[in-house]
């Protein structure tokens, strides 16, 4: 009782309202609630390199080495990855994680306080700010990895608050920090001052011309940096090396395809339709008397409009962090077009009924709010429908991988001792999209375009590092084998640099494999595999096919049994699925009846990497086998 007497003293003494209060507490819950789901992705292997770790590869390298090609592609690119560079040093990815979940939340605060410079209930702000939290579209930017366009949400929304409060310099600074997030956000502020910049020469009540000068300055400032940010982008050495702007020049830094403008707009119609129809279905219920944010929503709506790419339109447009290119303006147009004030019905004095007078002043309470009550309404039920956390999102069109609960720590710690063997100065890693930890280790490799070689493990020889430099080495190749098929791509580059004779296997533990080069002896650390097979057929069948879990190169030890004992059990071949031209040879086959079982031990030395394999086994008159394998036990390479 006494702490909730101190919050009220609190809240009085500091001259704050209840619902302000609330606005606060949700953004704090808001932002727990995130960083719990975000770092429960992390250490269960859902966190990507794509973009988790390129922006963290950026980072570091900006602290650790000066490239000075590199450092003009990324000022033009997202100068706020080099401003902001020493966030790195707080806690890694986990760190980065938590602090674009507070910087995500905040803006529903930063809403309220817009709101209250014009409009006077603050019930309504509250409402308009909790919407701002569920608001179904920012799910992907709360949820996938952390990209710096998710600050363009702050920064804008601090920079026209501090606009509005007159406060210019400052005002200035965050929206230059607003479109420095990535190229071309830059647009919005240079269109927020152009817009100001009208408004100053049309109205007469400025005599001192002071916001017009401000806006000049702005508009001036801010377009010759995103002039510039092209021209550093689009003549990098980086890009070129990757072909974006040399093959298809800005449409496909845009994922804008070569097919005409026509052809992009029918495509997936139906889908973009629904898409504009999600996003806009809140604010459709609002009188719009003041357009000025729409404008603001045009460069996305025609991203979303001329465009093939599947990240923009339904089902997938809240799985990704494009929702910052247009929700700070939905927000911002709805508070522009609440009523300043809203009236109160006067109580009737002659109602005796105690009861009826308090449905009277409810009925009154949510008459006068019924815009801004049914726009909250409506992003409730959007969220209950597509928000990650809600459990209807199992039923809905694109749900969310939320099995992320029970977290395997051991399966973690695993990955982080494999990752250590590597030394922390050696830039020749190749390693699969979901291990981000790699990038923090070391901050010297491009693993954006070391990843790309995974799509082609036969053509590894123009890997691109953060120096631009080009080349064919490869010290090590990182892979999580319990992750197949969906990297199986990794898999097959270790088994084909396996078998070529130059690699050894330092690490096999808790389904991570770790591939050196000359590297000959016993594995640093080493999982044993021990599995059981139980196998049913019908009389008189010659031929038994046994599945079996990962197995990486090495020898093990595998044993059937048969209940009938004149089976004569030979041990056929292995095949897998998902890697052709299995390699291995047979070093001990021994088979012995005991009873009324037969039994066949052999040991196999096994030089490939066998992704949801199959033993195959020749016999007759069986009806019950069983298949158990253990291994590896000598040393692998």
């Amino acid at each position: 009782m006494e702490k909730i007497v101190n919050i009220v003293h609190f809240i009085k003494s500091n001259r704050m309202s209840y619902p302000e209060f609330f606005v606060i507490i949700g953004v704090i819950l808001n932002s727990f609630l995130w960083s719990v789901i975000a770092l429960l992705r992390y250490y269960s292997m859902y966190d990507l390199v794509f973009d988790s770790g390129i922006v963290t590869l950026t980072m570091e390298y900006n602290l650790h080495f000066f490239n000075a090609p590199f450092l003009m592609y990324m000022t033009g690119f997202s100068l706020d990855r080099i401003l902001f560079s020493p966030l790195i040093l707080i806690d890694g990815i986990p760190g980065m994680l938590v602090i674009q979940e507070i910087a995500l939340s905040i803006p529903a605060y930063v809403i309220f306080k817009i709101g209250q410079l014009k409009i006077k209930d603050n019930f309504t702000l509250m409402l308009i700010s909790f919407a701002y939290l569920i608001y179904f579209p920012l799910s992907g930017a709360f949820f996938y990895d952390y990209h710096f366009q998710t600050f363009f949400i702050l920064f804008f929304l601090l920079g026209v608050y501090l606009f509005e409060t007159k406060r210019y310099k400052s005002s200035t600074l965050l929206m230059f920090l607003a479109g420095s997030v990535r190229f071309p956000y830059m647009i919005f502020p240079v269109l927020f001052f152009l817009i100001i910049l009208i408004q100053s020469i049309m109205n007469r009540a400025d005599p001192e011309q002071k916001l017009k000068k401000i806006a000049i300055m702005n508009v001036t400032l801010m377009g010759a940096t995103l002039a510039l940010s092209y021209f550093l982008i689009s003549d990098s050495y980086f890009l070129l090396a990757q072909k974006v702007f040399s093959d298809s020049g800005f449409s496909g830094y845009l994922h804008i395809n070569s097919n005409s403008f026509m052809g992009n707009f029918l495509s997936n119609l139906n889908n973009k339709i629904v898409t504009v129809l999600l996003i806009f279905s809140p604010f459709l219920f609002i009188s719009i008397k003041k357009f000025k944010w729409i404008i603001y929503t045009i460069p996305y709506l025609f991203l979303l409009i001329f465009n093939t790419y599947s990240a923009y339109v339904y089902p997938d447009f809240n799985h990704l962090q494009y929702a910052s290119l247009y929700a700070p303006f939905l927000f911002l147009l709805i508070l522009e077009n609440i009523p300043e004030e809203i009236q109160t019905k006067v109580r009737n004095e002659n109602e005796k009924n105690r009861l009826m007078i308090y449905y009277n002043q409810v009925k009154t309470e949510i008459r006068k709010r019924r815009k801004p009550i049914t726009f909250f309404l409506i992003v409730l039920v959007t969220a209950i429908i597509f928000q990650p956390y809600s459990p209807v999102n199992n039923y809905s069109s694109n749900s969310f991988n939320m099995n992320i609960f029970h977290p395997n720590i051991a399966t973690y710690n695993d990955y982080v001792k494999v990752v250590n063997l590597i030394p922390a100065n050696d830039p020749y890693v190749l390693y699969q999209n979901n291990l981000p930890y790699v990038d923090v280790h070391d901050p010297a490799l491009s693993c954006l375009d070391a990843y790309r070689q995974f799509f082609q493990p036969s053509n590894y020889s123009h890997i691109i590092l953060m120096n631009g430099s080009t080349t064919s080495r490869i010290d090590y190749v990182l892979a999580y084998v319990n992750d197949f098929p969906l990297h199986l791509d990794t898999i097959n580059l270790i088994d084909k640099l396996y078998q070529n004779g130059n690699y050894g296997i330092e690490a096999y533990l808790g389904g991570f494999i770790l591939l050196a080069k000359n590297y000959t002896k016993e594995p640093v650390y080493l999982s044993q595999v021990s599995f059981k097979n139980d196998y049913i057929s019908s009389y008189n069948t010659s031929q038994f096919i046994f599945t079996f879990p990962t197995l990486v190169p090495g020898v093990y030890n595998f044993n059937f049994t048969s209940v009938n004992s004149d089976s004569m059990i030979i041990f056929d071949k292995f095949f897998s699925n998902y890697v052709s031209n299995v390699t291995f040879s047979v070093l001990n086959e021994t088979g012995y009846a005991t009873g009324n079982s037969y039994n066949l031990n052999v040991t196999i030395n096994i030089e490939s990497v066998i992704l949801d394999g199959y033993a195959i086994f020749n016999t007759k008159h069986s009806e019950y086998n069983s298949l158990s394998i253990y291994g590896p036990f000598n040393k692998i390479s």
